[in-house]
C-alpha cells in the first residue's frame, strides 16, 4: 500500500465549498495509484448525485496527472470556488457535468465554452473505496 494526503470532503450533489482537512492526514491507497501519480490525493464524497456508480461516503483517489476525457468522473470547480463530483461529458460547444443518481432532483450542469462561466478540473477520479478500507 502507498500513502496519499486526504484533502477533505467534496460534494457529490449540490455545488459547495469543500471541507478541507489538514494535509498531514495520510491514508493508505493501492501503491500502483501512487506510482502512476505521486501527486494524487484523496477526498471523501458526500451526497447522492453519483450513487449509481459511487457509494455515498466513498473515498475517492483523484489524479492531478490524468487528463479528463469525455465520460471521466471528475472533481470540478465551477466559477473558481464550488466543487462537485460528476461525470464529464464534452461536446464541441459544451461541457456537461452529469449526475448518475437514483435521485431525480439532480440535474446536469451545462457550461458553454463561450460563456462567462469557467470550469476547472483539478483531477480525475481513478479509484474509489469505502473509507473503512482505506485506513
Amino acid at each position: 500500500m502507498g500513502l496519499a494526503p486526504r484533502l477533505g470532503k467534496v460534494h457529490a450533489g449540490v455545488l459547495a465549498q469543500p471541507d478541507v482537512c489538514d494535509e498531514a492526514t495520510m491514508v493508505s491507497i493501492p501503491q500502483f495509484l501512487v506510482d502512476e501519480d505521486p501527486d494524487c490525493f484523496v477526498v471523501s464524497s458526500e451526497g447522492d448525485c453519483m450513487d449509481k456508480v459511487l457509494s455515498v461516503g466513498s473515498d475517492l483517489v483523484v489524479s492531478r496527472k490524468k487528463q479528463p476525457r469525455d465520460n471521466s468522473i471528475v472533481m470540478a470547480s465551477v466559477d473558481g470556488c464550488d466543487y462537485i463530483v460528476r461525470r464529464l461529458r464534452m461536446t464541441a460547444n459544451t461541457m456537461i457535468l452529469s449526475p448518475e443518481s437514483h435521485n431525480p432532483d439532480h440535474e446536469d450542469i451545462i457550461i458553454r465554452r463561450d460563456s462567462e462561466h469557467s470550469l476547472e478540473i483539478p483531477g480525475v477520479n481513478t479509484w474509489y473505496q469505502a473509507p473503512r478500507e482505506m485506513e
